[in-house]
């Protein structure tokens, strides 16, 4: 009988297993794309709403220039909240472990 090592690679045998060192890098960023966020689903509800409001022919509606600015404030502060939230994550689009 002949004793065997275990293979670390199923698939491969010992003599075909490469035996340098491999690094694995991220390929990925830790923030989600814009459409997947709740506060992009509530930036567009908020949007139909106020321009629902605004053109309205009922006594409670919006001037066109308040639901204009209504929804100027709305995307500034949507483009705020996403820039905070993507300050504190890095892309580390590398592969050849340069830095």
């Amino acid at each position: 009988m002949t004793a065997t090592t275990p293979d670390l690679r199923p698939g491969m045998s010992t003599s075909t297993r490469d035996t340098t060192a491999h690094r694995t890098y991220r390929t990925f960023t830790e923030t989600k794309a814009f459409y997947k966020t709740s506060e992009f689903m509530v930036w567009v509800a908020s949007v139909i709403g106020v321009l629902v409001v605004t053109y309205s022919d009922d006594a409670g509606s919006l001037s066109n220039w308040h639901g204009w600015l209504l929804i100027t404030i709305l995307s500034a502060a949507y483009m705020f909240s996403r820039g905070v939230a993507k300050s504190a994550t890095r892309e580390p689009y590398r592969g050849d472990g340069d830095r």
